[in-house]
């Protein structure tokens, strides 16, 4: 049951990391969010990258039929955030929903999706570490601020995480977000999660 009409639209494509999509979708969805999963090549499974079948909600055109939508997420695993990136439906509606100052959640590498899509320069975003000293110039680092010691960030209308060993805190992180602690933290206690501090330190990614 969908208690307040939040809805949460998430885009994935071939290659997409099962555990960076799952944990937010399943967490989100037991707080009664409407949470649509929209491949951006059609309704069709998808490989992900544990070689398992994903099958979306809808394609990218039939899930906008559903909105609007108060966050946009984009999970990670570099294919499926490449593919995302190219794809200029998704672009145009990332811009839109940043230009309405709305929320955009992205994890691993789905957070140089925002990057290929022109937004959040200047805000703080996490990543992998890896992605973040092999594919980053060092101009981009500065335009984006890419940090590296934080599970997840949040600055403004942009709440990203760097992938798939923090994805249930920013799954956490996002629901205190647009309903506040008290419900996070019950559902945290009923799944049992031990909710991270969000400066923890992380250990660099060697590649």
């Amino acid at each position: 049951m969908i208690v307040d009409g939040l809805r949460v639209l998430v885009l994935i494509a071939q290659g997409i990391s099962t555990t960076e999509l799952i944990p937010v979708a399943d967490m989100l969805r037991r707080v009664r969010m409407e949470v649509v999963i929209a491949g951006i090549d059609g309704p069709q499974a998808l490989k992900a990258d544990s070689n398992m079948n994903i099958v979306p909600d809808n394609s990218l055109d039939d899930a906008l039929k559903r909105g609007p939508f108060n966050v946009i997420v984009i999970p990670g695993m570099e294919q499926s955030a490449y593919l995302v990136s190219q794809n200029q439906k998704a672009k145009k509606l990332v811009q839109e929903h940043v230009a309405q100052k709305k929320l955009v959640g992205a994890l691993g590498a789905g957070c140089l999706t925002l990057m290929e899509f022109g937004v959040g320069k200047g805000k703080r975003f996490a990543a992998s570490p890896g992605f973040i000293e092999v594919m980053m110039s060092e101009d981009k680092k500065k335009e984006w601020k890419f940090v590296k010691n934080e599970t997840v960030v949040i600055d403004g209308n942009f709440i990203t995480s760097h992938g798939m060993w923090t994805a249930m805190d920013f799954a956490f992180d996002l629901i205190e977000k647009l309903r506040g602690k008290k419900e996070a933290d019950t559902l945290a206690d009923f799944v049992l999660h031990i909710r991270h501090r969000k400066n923890a330190t992380l250990i660099p990614v060697k590649m």
